[in-house]
């Protein structure tokens, strides 16, 4: 809330970076948690907990929308959630037992400074990098559809839904599809998928071309993510929490990365070549998948 009345943009900064701490806290215990979860239900958790984040956004998203249309100032939208949520997160956390340790971090230590191994570096590689297309499509999404395309606004705002549609979509029917084809496999097709979409956008005609293009985005980069965390959180070297940190904040450096990067490239040769190194990504993503098979753990029950 107090981003919403910084009257600088030191203060500004100093608000957002609060947020952030609090985001990443919560993004890893959540996480771990989660992957707790599967190991004692012996059922995939974590894809379809970053699908309930998924919906949360089009949920935020709408909500932001609907108090920018109706003139209403970002703090007293603000302000109107910040009890509501203290509520909803009260009543979910409410006499809430944690899950018990992995057998791989019960007898481990604590570490005070949380450093990738070359495992987690693989998983990075594997999967970390959708962060970069994430960015690109929740950020400049609307903007390629204004610019580019000459969308409207009601048309150039679907090609943010139609992206966080597909994601919510591709994490909320992940366990379904993921009972039935291999880890590796899975990955490799959801990087075609997202390959395909970007190839849309960046070629797209006219604006309903680039929304399914958006939407295909959001479907192939769903999964890949989750399943990396999922796969740091069952490496037996160090703890599931110390690995999933290791992960998250690589994965964190690249949300920071991505902004300076696509703006650099979208000023300097437009924002459909912007969205073109995502399909570089996308390859370097799948040769590190058939090359290291980082998700092979995925494919045994859960310890």
């Amino acid at each position: 809330m107090l981003a919403t009345i910084a009257p600088s943009p030191p203060q500004l900064f100093a608000a957002l970076l609060i947020a952030g701490l609090g985001q990443g806290m919560l993004g890893i215990t959540a996480n771990v948690e989660a992957d707790r979860m599967e190991a004692v239900l012996g059922r995939r958790v974590v894809v379809r907990a970053h699908g309930f984040w998924s919906l949360a956004v089009l949920v935020a998203g709408g909500a932001g929308a609907l108090a920018r249309g109706m003139d209403i100032a970002p703090v007293w939208h603000l302000g109107a959630v910040l009890p509501l949520a203290s509520v909803l997160v009260w009543l979910s956390v409410a006499g809430y037992q944690p899950m018990p340790p992995r057998q791989s971090e019960a007898a481990a230590r604590p570490s005070r400074l949380v450093r990738p191994s070359r495992a987690v570096l693989v998983l990075f590689l594997a999967a970390g990098g959708t962060l970069f297309i994430d960015n690109a499509a929740s950020d400049w999404s609307v903007i390629l559809m204004r610019d580019a395309l000459s969308a409207s606004s009601f048309l150039a705002g679907l090609g943010l839904t139609a992206w966080a549609s597909g994601q919510a979509f591709g994490r909320l029917s992940h366990n379904w599809v993921a009972k039935r084809i291999a880890p590796e496999r899975l990955a490799l097709a959801l990087a075609g998928i997202a390959v395909l979409g970007l190839l849309l956008v960046i070629f797209a005609p006219n604006s309903i071309v680039a929304i399914v293009g958006f939407a295909l985005v959001g479907l192939g980069t769903s999964a890949l993510l989750p399943m990396g965390l999922s796969a740091a959180a069952r490496l037996t070297e160090r703890p599931s929490a110390v690995n999933v940190a290791a992960l998250s904040q690589l994965t964190f450096l690249a949300s920071i990365l991505a902004p300076l990067v696509i703006g650099w490239v979208a000023e300097a040769f437009g924002l459909r070549a912007a969205f073109g190194l995502g399909i570089a990504i996308l390859i370097a993503n799948g040769v590190t998948i058939l090359w290291r098979r980082p998700f092979a753990a995925l494919a045994k029950p859960a310890e």
